[in-house]
């Protein structure tokens, strides 16, 4: 995928004449230290720039905290996942009730992080970080058994 990735960049760049920038789809997701940097710099970042520029900014720019823009750009997420999950899988409603739950639930605890970890002053070299995210991925993909 990285070398599909940068030919679809250089050609983007290339025929619009540097006007657009393609963006990749992930950014070593597996190198998160935090639910929290997984979402906003390495995973699905497509779709968080979208998020980011018709949800996110929009609200700030409203007065909205940015924590309550994070969550309500989560929740967002969750609905565009349950229309997929709806109209692709023909799920029943479990289905497309776990799908918005797992996305609130990592917004929920992104804020959380946020608290604990002000200004993202968690580092590479946290020893805890890995088993801590991949606990949190866990206990929220529990809901889609």
């Amino acid at each position: 995928f990285t070398i599909i990735g940068s030919i679809i960049e250089s050609l983007t760049t290339l025929l619009t004449f540097k006007r657009f920038k393609a963006i990749p789809f992930n950014n070593y997701p597996l190198l998160s230290i935090s639910i929290k940097e997984l979402w906003s710099k390495r995973y699905n970042l497509i779709v968080r720039e979208r998020l980011h520029r018709n949800i996110f900014k929009p609200l700030l720019n409203a007065g909205y905290s940015p924590r309550f823009a994070a969550l309500i750009s989560f929740f967002m997420s969750g609905i565009l996942h349950v229309f997929v999950v709806w109209k692709h899988l023909n799920s029943n409603y479990k289905g497309m009730l776990a799908a918005l739950l797992f996305f609130v639930l990592h917004g929920i605890i992104c804020i959380i992080e946020s608290f604990i970890y002000p200004r993202n002053t968690l580092q590479n070299g946290d020893k805890l970080s890995w088993s801590i995210i991949i606990i949190r991925i866990i206990i929220t993909n529990i809901i889609f058994v």
